[in-house]
């Protein structure tokens, strides 16, 4: 098992009792600067279902639940951080949980010399990254995600291999993800590469870096660290809850 490396910023969980904004990133994402990005009622939200299933609740409050419902047809599904019981809604099926570490990165990690040339990519190879997040599963990744923030690949030949970029955004804090590589070019240092120069970027813009890890995950420890070599440390660990509207 990789040795883990704390956050020596990151509160007490007594302190921590007045919520801090990375433990509900979406909806600060969504009341904040990728508002445009979806749609907010009182105190629930949702992004658009071509950009992201992750939806944001203001607090984990009955009625901040049945709000998110009002923006959800049946049989639709979101994953949110923070949420109440979802077993005792009329309006919702809790179909799995998920725990994810999140790490963040407080400072810019080492230049590297012999980083390949990077690709930024758009709307125009939308398509291309949809397939290489399906062929690799790093997670929720849909043809408008690319619009959350930058992104950056990788090409050989004329295909996209690997990529990475960014995914929730608020004051002060951006969300690395889509971290990514086909398996036949898997352990060329294509994945570490992108990520410091996404992070590179963050630090640049002010921003502190953050992201998740799927616990479980095949990756997870190789993940782990390539992120600690990096620079990050572990702040906390979440729970993901994935729901069904009824």
């Amino acid at each position: 098992m990789a040795s883990v490396r704390h956050d020596p910023t990151s509160a007490s969980p007594t302190s921590r009792a007045a919520m801090h904004e990375l433990d509900n990133p979406a909806w600060h994402a969504l009341v904040g600067p990728q508002g445009h990005l979806g749609t907010t009622v009182g105190r629930a939200g949702r992004f658009r279902a071509d950009v992201s299933p992750i939806a944001g609740l203001a607090d984990a409050s009955d009625a901040a639940l049945e709000e998110l419902a009002g923006l959800f047809e049946p049989r639709e599904f979101c994953a949110v951080f923070v949420c109440g019981d979802a077993d005792s809604s009329p309006d919702w099926r809790l179909a799995t949980t998920v725990t994810l570490s999140q790490w963040v990165c407080p400072s810019p990690p080492d230049p590297s010399d012999d980083d390949p040339d990077f690709l930024e990519l758009d709307g125009s190879r939308a398509q291309e990254m949809y397939e290489l997040v399906k062929a690799t599963d790093p997670g929720p990744f849909e043809m408008q995600t690319w619009r959350f923030g930058d992104y950056i690949g990788i090409d050989v030949a004329g295909k996209l291999v690997s990529m990475t970029g960014e995914r929730l955004a608020f004051a002060g804090h951006r969300e690395v993800s889509a971290v990514c590589t086909l398996p036949e070019h898997a352990g060329k240092g294509y994945a570490r590469a992108l990520v410091r120069e996404i992070v590179r970027r963050q630090h640049a813009a002010g921003a502190l870096p953050f992201l998740h890890v799927r616990a479980g995950s095949p990756s997870e420890r190789q993940a782990i660290r390539v992120y600690e070599s990096l620079g990050f440390v572990k702040r906390a660990d979440l729970t993901m809850k994935i729901l069904v509207r009824l």
